[in-house]
């Protein structure tokens, strides 16, 4: 199976559905996608992730296979993973897209999605921080710290690997 990670109107094609930060020599892991949603006729499993991220506060919230560690409020849906922040609003937004949905995406998203048969699309918002850097994903752009990046598709082996001057397969 084949992921497709949808950041604001990026698309990273990878074959692990793992998500994680690279500075200098050290690697974190901030989102790992355990399991994805099928329905009840495919053998029903839900949408399933692991999250290791800070909020705007600079707490660490630990998500484990759909669990909070601490006390942050979360909504669980068979296809949504949501996190929020002590104020309501959205921390980080996981949503595994159907093909009706990912179809209303952007054609340079659309036209590599197409040449898949078994593929995972996993779009994901919000603005959180890994490590000392903010990660903020609206649906245009993706920002590290203060750089933005849009309308690019990357198709790569292994997980996608963000960098404060850019994604990398």
């Amino acid at each position: 199976m084949k992921y497709a990670f949808v950041l604001g109107s990026n698309a990273y094609i990878a074959n692990q559905g793992v998500i994680t930060f690279f500075e200098d020599t050290q690697e974190k892991e901030f989102l790992r996608v355990r399991s994805v949603f099928k329905p009840v006729r495919e053998g029903n499993t839900e949408l399933a992730v692991n999250i290791h991220i800070k909020n705007r506060e600079g707490y660490n919230i630990d998500v484990l296979d759909n669990k909070t560690m601490n006390s942050t409020r979360i909504d669980d849906s068979p296809g949504r993973f949501k996190v929020f922040n002590t104020d309501g609003s959205t921390l980080i937004d996981v949503h595994q897209l159907e093909k009706h949905d990912y179809m209303h995406l952007s054609h340079h998203i659309t036209a590599e999605l197409e040449r898949y048969e078994h593929i995972a699309v996993i779009r994901v918002f919000g603005h959180f921080m890994v490590g000392d850097h903010r990660i903020s994903i609206d649906n245009e752009k993706l920002f590290i710290d203060n750089e933005s990046f849009a309308e690019s598709v990357l198709i790569g082996q292994g997980g996608v690997q963000l960098r404060a001057d850019g994604v990398l397969l």
